[in-house]
Parts: structure tokens; C-alpha cells; sequence
């Protein structure tokens, strides 16, 4: 019976390291699997007059450049789709009210500030557009992350793929690089997904302090072409099906980029019961 079951495990074995191998012959590597992020069940308020005046401030402001719901707008901020389950009513108004308080309880909480400044609203056009956003759902199936993979540059380009490879795993970085290394992350919507001091997205890790936990070339290799998209949508790019849409990073923005991140310190913030 030992001998049978061992036979068996064996057999598998093979079978699954035949299909890995046939897998990295044909595409080099296993391809990456994506993430799915579950809903959290959160129970949006319902719409009201005062909601649906909030939307039509929200349009009207022009939220969606940065922003998305329901995989339509920008990928320069996170995603608001169910927004609520994470973020109260008291942290949207210090983010985006002009008052003189609401702007000292968001600088204390954050006293680093932001990588990108967020515009402020007088006060009752804050409240309508809190309330219009605390009423949007999460996505029925979750959210799909599409796994880092390498870039097409880097794929067409192995020679300078090889080059950067061998440049020194810590060089000198200077103020300037991290400048142009955070427009980049800005640029290229990192902020979508990761967060910096708290603010961003709540998909991917949080990027304070990572150089005290990832080595450059780790960092370096996973700068790439991420995605992320809806569940429901998984594979639409028709009508701006995508809220991420893939980017194909270049040497010099991953190095950019890189220099930004290991920049980055641990934070160490006291807590706070805004979400």
C-alpha cells in the first residue's frame, strides 16, 4: 500500500514538472497568475437627492481624470468602488475640504503630505460628494490584479536588459533621481494600487521603508507591466474597460522609479481611529 501511494506521488510529480517545463519551453517562464481580491461584502448607503447631487459634483469637478468607478475613468489614484469599506466619512473631508480645520487633522495625520496634491472643495460640495461616494459598491466579484511581468522593452531589447543587469546592485542616488523617480510613479499610476504613508491604494504592499526589506534588483524586477482590472471586466479595453491600463516601462523609468521607492522611509505614525 506504501509503495502504491509512494508510486502514485512519484507519477504525479512527473507529470506536473513535464507541464512546468513544457510551460517554460514554450513562453521562457511559468506564466504569472493573476490576484483576485474578494469583495468585502460592505454595504453601501443607499442614494438620496443629496447623493445624486454629490454625483453630479463629482463629474462636474472632473474626479474622474485620477479616479475610477466601475472601471470607467482614471488610473493616476485609487479606484472609489466601494470606497466606504476603508475609508470614513471624517477622512474624505479632511482629504478634500478647503477649511482651515479640515486641512490641519489631514496634515497631522499625514504630516508627510502627499505625492500628489489632492484639490480641496468648500464644505457643503465636500459633504455631497462624501455622500455620493459612500454610496458607491463594491464590484460583485472583486477586483482582478494582473501579476507583474516583464516589460515589452525589455523583452525586445535583451542587450539592454543584460546591461542593467550588471550595473552595481546600490548606486549613487541622487536628489535629483528620486524627483524624477516619484513624477514617474506618479505618472505611471503605481499609486493606483501601492500606497506611500498611507495614502493610495490598497491592492498591492505598501512601499514605506522598503529598502529595508527588498534588495534593489528585487524591486528593479518587478516594476513592469502590472494590471488591474475589475473581475467582471477581466479582459475589456473597448470603452475604458481597464482601470489600470498596461504600461510598458522603460530601463530608465524602472531605474527612475527604483531610486524613488528605496528612497522611502519606514513610517511611524501614531494611530488614529480615521480610517
Amino acid at each position: 500500500m506504501a509503495k502504491t501511494a509512494l508510486r502514485n506521488s512519484l507519477t504525479m510529480l512527473a507529470v506536473m514538472s513535464s507541464i512546468i517545463l513544457t510551460t517554460m519551453s514554450v513562453t521562457g517562464s511559468p506564466k504569472p497568475q493573476p490576484i483576485v481580491i474578494s469583495s468585502t461584502h460592505y454595504q453601501a448607503q443607499k442614494s438620496s437627492q443629496a447623493s445624486l447631487n454629490g454625483k453630479a459634483l463629482f463629474q462636474r469637478e472632473h474626479c474622474a481624470v485620477c479616479h475610477s468607478i466601475d472601471s470607467k475613468g482614471g488610473c493616476l489614484a485609487p479606484p472609489l468602488d466601494g470606497i466606504g469599506a476603508h475609508r470614513n466619512q471624517e477622512f474624505i473631508l479632511a482629504r478634500i475640504t478647503d477649511t482651515a480645520a479640515e486641512v490641519e487633522l489631514f496634515n497631522r495625520l499625514h504630516p508627510s503630505g502627499e505625492l500628489l496634491q489632492h484639490p480641496r472643495l468648500r464644505p457643503d460640495h465636500a459633504h455631497l460628494i462624501t455622500t455620493f461616494l459612500l454610496t458607491l459598491p463594491e464590484p460583485a466579484d472583486g477586483f482582478r490584479i494582473g501579476a507583474h511581468q516583464k516589460s515589452q522593452t525589455e523583452k525586445s531589447n535583451p542587450k539592454e536588459a543584460i546591461a542593467r543587469q550588471a550595473e552595481p546592485a546600490e548606486p549613487q542616488i541622487s536628489a535629483e533621481d528620486i524627483r524624477r523617480g516619484r513624477e514617474e510613479f506618479i505618472s505611471h499610476g503605481c499609486i493606483s494600487c501601492h500606497s506611500v504613508n498611507g495614502l493610495g491604494g490598497r491592492f498591492a504592499p505598501p512601499l514605506d521603508g522598503e529598502s529595508g526589506r527588498r534588495e534593489r534588483p528585487f524591486v528593479e524586477e518587478r516594476i513592469t507591466n502590472a494590471q488591474f482590472f475589475t473581475k467582471e471586466f477581466p479582459d475589456e479595453y473597448g470603452e475604458r474597460g481597464l482601470v489600470m491600463p498596461p504600461t510598458d516601462v522603460s530601463s530608465k523609468d524602472i531605474k527612475q522609479i527604483t531610486d524613488f521607492i528605496m528612497s522611502l522611509p519606514e513610517i511611524k505614525s501614531e494611530h488614529s481611529d480615521i480610517q
